[in-house]
């Protein structure tokens, strides 16, 4: 009968169209009349095929079947029916011929529960996802409150003022032959080139030309979209900060030159990762004040898992970090020159800045007695950054921010599958301060001459 299967099945083998093979076995099949070998002549029935196994009693649920499909390269079926644990009502986006589920106590952090729910194709996992209580249940969407409406609507009323703003002083300067185009132009391809890298590393490319044409043009219609927001954003911010604040741009400028070794430039962004460092910092310990207190502490974040699912997405993650980060500072100093439109007088600016940046993080705090004063500290390190040190300083610092406490899933259990990402980013953020620490000594040795002989 097997041979007979195969014959059939050939042709959609062929075609590479054929997935699992799926035997299911009937409730009788149960350990105390039958021996977890007798698999064994069934697997042999299908050789070099992918098969999926469906024992219908719970009975087998035990070490020694995982151990016995791992051997041959099988996949478990769970099946729906009462005699069987219910899997997951969370289905997952993508086919998975084999589903798992788990549900227990978050280690830390008691009287916290997690499910956690994975699925794999061809013994290869494709899925995975840990939910917790602070998740939405399935099926259900998050019900409108006046705070979350009112944090959307003064997001929205942050984002579209600076495309406005940007785009109608871009004008202005092109008209009045302000503005550094060339810098422009080499800041826009800069993206365009890295980001297109970081498409071709993380996208999922497929043995189909019509397909992969699609991947392309879906992946450098967005890139253009922001290369030229950049451009854009760039032509307008850089005669207002040359006039205003031209000590914040004279790093940036001798980096875009084509000058990295410069010793100002290693200067700022050695700052703007301390800066970064210390936002995390100051995050991490309020996050422990929660705890000591006996308040839900924030839920733990997953990052961008995509970074999992190999090294060249864990090694393409810092530079797309980069890349976005870049974008977001430049739209920081368009919202900073709003407000240095509006109020004349630089303290007023700086404090109508403060406080648009921080009215819709606060209101969306789940306990202002403590998240208050937390995004007041980051945000003045923002500030200072932004006023200070200028646009590569706060580059550097959303770099750091990112990497370590957003986009990430880091861990301390080094020997574990998943801690490429975290050795990768750390490794980066290592690399980019030291390297600007030693272009800011120009030359310089690290100690004085004879100190370490006193």
């Amino acid at each position: 009968m097997a041979r007979r299967i195969l014959e059939e099945t050939a042709p959609l083998e062929e075609a590479r169209k054929l997935g699992a093979y799926l035997l299911q076995l009937s409730p009788a099949f149960r350990p105390k009349t039958n021996q977890l070998e007798e698999l064994d002549d069934l697997f042999e029935c299908f050789p070099r095929c992918t098969v999926a196994v469906e024992l219908r009693n719970r009975d087998w649920m035990t070490a020694p079947l995982a151990d016995c499909l791992r051997h041959h390269g099988a996949s478990w079926a769970l099946a729906d029916q009462p005699s069987m644990p219910a899997p997951s009502d969370r289905l997952p986006p993508v086919f998975c011929d084999a589903r798992a589920s788990w549900h227990g106590a978050l280690r830390g952090r008691p009287g916290v529960t997690l499910d956690v729910d994975a699925g794999a194709y061809g013994g290869r996992p494709v899925y995975f996802r840990v939910a917790g209580p602070w998740d939405e249940p399935v099926g259900e969407g998050s019900p409108s409150t006046p705070r979350s409406a009112g944090t959307s609507f003064l997001t929205l009323i942050v984002q579209i003022p600076v495309l406005v703003v940007g785009g109608l002083l871009a004008r202005r300067n092109l008209r009045l032959g302000r503005g550094d185009r060339a810098g422009a132009f080499r800041i826009a391809v800069y993206f365009l080139v890295a980001h297109m890298g970081v498409w071709a590393l993380w996208a999922h490319h497929v043995p189909s030309l019509i397909d992969e044409w699609d991947l392309l043009v879906q992946g450098l219609s967005w890139t253009l979209y922001n290369a030229a927001i950049i451009w854009l954003l760039y032509i307008a911010l850089e005669p207002f900060v040359r006039r205003v604040t031209p000590g914040s741009i004279v790093s940036w400028s001798r980096l875009l030159t084509g000058h990295p070794r410069d010793p100002l430039v290693g200067r700022d962004i050695l700052v703007g990762c301390l800066g970064g460092a210390l936002i995390c910092m100051v995050v991490t310990l309020a996050d422990l004040v929660f705890g000591w207190l006996g308040l839900p502490r924030s839920p733990p974040g997953a990052g961008n898992a995509i970074v999992l699912l190999g090294p060249r997405y864990a090694l393409a993650l810092p530079l797309d970090i980069q890349l976005h980060g870049m974008l977001d500072v430049m739209s920081i100093f368009v919202l900073f020159l709003l407000c240095r439109i509006m109020f004349r007088l630089p303290w007023l600016a700086t404090t109508a800045f403060y406080l648009t940046l921080a009215t819709p993080i606060v209101m969306s705090a789940s306990n202002p007695v403590i998240d208050i004063p937390t995004i007041g500290i980051c945000l003045a390190i923002v500030t200072f950054l932004l006023i200070r040190r200028g646009l590569l300083a706060l580059i550097a610092s959303f770099f750091v921010v990112q990497i370590l406490m957003i986009a990430t899933p880091l861990t301390n259990h080094l020997t574990a599958w998943y801690a490429q990402p975290t050795l990768i980013s750390v490794v980066a953020v290592g690399s980019v301060a030291a390297w600007s620490f030693r272009v800011a000594l120009a030359g310089r040795p690290m100690f004085r001459p004879g100190l370490l002989q006193d």
